[in-house]
């Protein structure tokens, strides 16, 4: 009886294991797509045959690689000064965000009004990033698209983002410095 009664206890024996939290649960920010990992407590599975009085352990994953994304290059022939206006005015006029997403928009619709581009692509913002004097250190440079769309501000498909008029009215707000 006494040992069912160890074989049984060793068996729903309570033990840690490691997760990784669901995707709705990690910070928003650049798009690292690092996820903390939670220790979740009281978590009963069943062991395999470990003899009695020792103890079943659990390897936690090995950390995987940092996702590798294709770096954006400058479009050619991308006139900086079309439209009537350059995107160093217009970037005078609306000012200059500190959030990767608003820049992304500031040149969606600079794109998109000027320059006649509706849909763009994540090197048409790196050319305007370049023009303005931003540093490009975007580790997922798709991400701050699927941010805007998340937040109705235009839509993406293939990669390349269409500003809205939802869009196109938050960088109308924008007010400038003129120093």
């Amino acid at each position: 009886m006494q040992e069912l009664t160890a074989a049984l206890s060793s068996a729903i024996r309570p033990t840690h294991l490691i997760q990784r939290l669901p995707a709705s649960r990690q910070t928003a920010g650049d798009g690292n797509g690092t996820a903390p990992v939670e220790v979740i407590e009281d978590a009963y599975f069943a062991e395999e045959d470990v003899p009695e009085g020792e103890e079943a352990s659990v390897e936690p994953r090995a950390a995987s690689k940092p996702r590798k994304y294709r770096s954006p290059k400058p479009v050619a022939d991308l006139d900086m000064n079309a439209g009537g206006k350059s995107f160093e005015a217009f970037v005078k006029e609306k000012g200059s965000p500190a959030e990767h997403s608003m820049r992304y928009l500031m040149a969606a619709a600079w794109l998109a009004e000027h320059a006649k581009i509706s849909t763009v692509s994540v090197d048409h913002v790196y050319t305007c990033y370049k023009s303005a004097g931003w540093t490009f250190d975007v580790s997922d440079p798709g991400f701050p698209f699927r941010y805007l769309k998340k937040e109705g501000l235009g839509d993406t498909k293939g990669g390349k983002f269409t500003i809205n008029h939802l869009g196109n009215s938050r960088v109308e707000k924008m007010k400038g410095t003129d120093s």
